[in-house]
Order: C-alpha cells, then sequence, then structure tokens
C-alpha cells in the first residue's frame, strides 16, 4: 500500500480562508515552500494517479511527501 502526504493544499474549500489571509501573511507561508507556491489539488492528484497507474506497479509501501520541498 502507497500513500501521499501532502502539505497545506489549496482547494476549493480552503480558497476562501486563504484569500482572506492578508498578502504579507500569504508571502510569508509560500517562502515556507522551496518551490514558491502553495499546492493546488492538482498536484496532488497527479501523484496519486501516479500511484494508481501501471507506472508505479513495482512501488510498494511508500509514503510520498507532496509539499514542494517543505520540511
Amino acid at each position: 500500500m502507497n500513500a501521499i502526504a501532502p502539505s497545506l493544499t489549496l482547494t476549493e474549500r480552503l480558497m476562501p480562508h486563504w484569500e482572506k489571509r492578508s498578502a504579507e501573511n500569504q508571502a510569508a507561508e509560500i517562502e515556507k515552500v522551496p518551490l514558491k507556491r502553495i499546492p493546488k489539488a492538482i498536484d496532488q492528484a497527479r501523484v496519486i494517479a501516479f500511484l494508481a497507474s501501471q507506472d508505479a506497479d513495482f512501488v510498494t509501501g511508500l509514503t510520498i511527501d507532496v509539499t514542494g520541498g517543505l520540511s
């Protein structure tokens, strides 16, 4: 069995909360992420699609951090 470990992800549900944050607060959150952006659901979905595909047939027991490099 495989899994993903996502970080803060801008989904439709979270977007209104994100937009209420100040520009400074948003910038501070973005600065924490080495890739310098907050992931969207598609970023998580692509990894899930890979794990569900034949390309990952020999991948077992793995949890993939989908965090843009955030520790």
